[in-house]
């Protein structure tokens, strides 16, 4: 089977409308979906279509119009848009709001092999958020950071010289019990690989989530 192409969004709505466009190779945009307490993967939809784009991108308007997309599905992600803080022009450090939900995210589809290394990743950002270079201290940077290829901003698109390494999964270790407890994919990824290698995967250290977390997780 040919697996479904295209971008995978893991940003806020409004750098989302600016990826969804007519683009020759891209078939279909992939957005994360969260619902109260459930949170479901992906749902996609095809980029040319007759409903609005700005009704797509919300989760609501994805879940009425796309496609809900298993762990086990064949998957192939050219492009990974991802929301930003602050980025760093030259080595593409970037900060975001602290939660690591996009980590998460792009976690997942490294399992489900949607997408590898050469993957590249994108953020979209005013002018104001890029950096002087080195402003981002790259040995502070965590084992599940993502850091981004090229860098849009409303004057200037900017490829920059990362050589920092994309995760290459999920960190269990890293991932907290109150994190795990309220992402329902993730529970049933866990209890996939567990059953798979018959060993249990490790766990993280407890947080308390912050309430911007909280507030993701509850309105997607």
């Amino acid at each position: 089977m040919v697996p479904w192409q295209g971008v995978a969004a893991f940003a806020p709505r409004s750098r989302i409308q600016q990826s969804c466009t007519n683009y020759p190779r891209v078939s279909y945009s992939y957005l994360p979906i969260k619902a109260k307490f459930l949170s479901y993967w992906n749902a996609i939809f095809p980029l040319c279509s007759s409903f609005p784009i700005i009704e797509a991108c919300t989760s609501g308007g994805a879940a009425k119009h796309g496609t809900p997309i298993e762990l086990d599905a064949p998957l192939k992600v050219d492009l990974i848009v991802i929301g930003s803080v602050a980025v760093d022009p030259f080595t593409g450090a970037r900060l975001g709001k602290g939660e690591g939900f996009a980590e998460l995210e792009y976690g997942m589809l490294r399992y489900m092999g949607a997408i590898d290394d050469s993957t590249l990743v994108v953020t979209s950002v005013h002018d104001v958020q890029v950096l002087e270079e080195g402003s981002i201290p790259t040995e502070k940077l965590l084992i599940h950071d993502v850091p981004v290829d090229v860098i849009c901003t409303p004057t200037r698109t900017i490829f920059t010289k990362s050589t920092i390494p994309k995760p290459k999964g999920i960190y269990w270790e890293v991932l907290s019990p109150q994190k795990l407890e309220k992402i329902r994919i993730l529970q049933v990824l866990k209890n996939m690989i567990e059953e798979k290698t018959g060993q249990k995967l490790p766990s993280g250290p407890d947080e308390i989530l912050p309430p911007t977390g909280e507030e993701e997780l509850l309105e997607g």
